[in-house]
């Protein structure tokens, strides 16, 4: 984990409420990062103390000056940060918790992609981890799954993909693109279609993740879902991010999504 200060150098807004932001970071950091992981932002600049917290972000890509954040505005920190004037400079420390696990990701596995709403963030530093490794865009199966089509985000860079190769599903709880309902249900009926069972990596709201996790242990299919919770240090000295897992010790049920995660395997929580 590193400690430092980091350059916005480029800012794009997206959607009404999403946007893009590049910041520079130490050469090091680059090569520590594992896709997954995501860092701690200070939203009021090294010389101010309000607010006082930083904000969690999931990395999106790196890039050859820096990494990328996909951010939805949801507060007052994210409304600050929309409005960064490019060249501000801004206090980070990461990259932070575990990523996903890439060493289990073998040639001849199926994954299975699974992003909601701003999920995709996460979901983008492990398909681009494939793309970089070559591993076959035909064992790979993304399923996004939006309010409506306005909020599917990267949607033409992943159609561009599917003639490549790539597998591409969409569901919407509007219908407007792709299947009517929630993108567990494109889940259920895909996992009792396919032969070999897929590696199914996700990140998004907790409810779909609940329900993703329950059809993934039904089908025994291995399964790693990258939680999203509020923190206030993102390196387990707060509990401001405690989940439940499975034990035995009741009196010590808990992980901490920072540290312990975002990524956990779905056998070891309580869903």
């Amino acid at each position: 984990m590193f400690l430092f200060h980091s350059t916005v150098l480029r800012l794009t807004e997206i959607t009404p409420d999403t946007f893009r932001i590049r910041l520079s970071c130490p050469e090091n950091f680059v090569r520590q990062f594992i896709p997954g992981q995501f860092v701690m932002v200070s939203v009021a600049g090294p010389s101010h103390l309000d607010p006082l917290l930083k904000r969690p972000f999931s990395i999106c890509r790196l890039r050859s000056d820096g990494f990328e954040l996909l951010i939805k505005v949801v507060g007052r920190g994210t409304e600050m940060l929309r409005h960064m004037a490019i060249g501000t400079l801004l206090s980070l420390h990461g990259p932070l918790g575990n990523g996903y696990p890439v060493k289990i990701i073998k040639n001849d596995s199926r994954i299975m992609l699974v992003a909601g709403g701003i999920g995709i963030a996460s979901i983008i530093s492990l398909l681009d981890y494939c793309l970089e490794t070559a591993y076959p865009l035909k064992n790979i199966n993304l399923i996004l799954g939006a309010r409506t089509s306005s909020e599917l985000l990267y949607i033409d860079e992943f159609r561009q993909l599917v003639e490549k190769g790539l597998s591409l599903s969409i569901a919407t709880d509007d219908g407007s693109v792709g299947h009517y309902g929630l993108v567990t249900d494109l889940i259920s009926r895909q996992l009792q279609d396919v032969e070999n069972n897929p590696i199914i990596f996700s990140c998004g709201p907790m409810p779909m993740l609940t329900a993703l996790g329950k059809l993934a242990m039904e089908a025994s299919c291995p399964c790693y879902l990258s939680l999203e919770s509020r923190m206030a240090c993102g390196f387990g000295v707060c509990l401001g991010c405690v989940t439940r897992k499975k034990t035995k010790d009741e009196k010590h049920p808990w992980v901490k999504v920072c540290q312990d995660g975002p990524v956990f395997d779905v056998t070891t929580l309580m869903l």
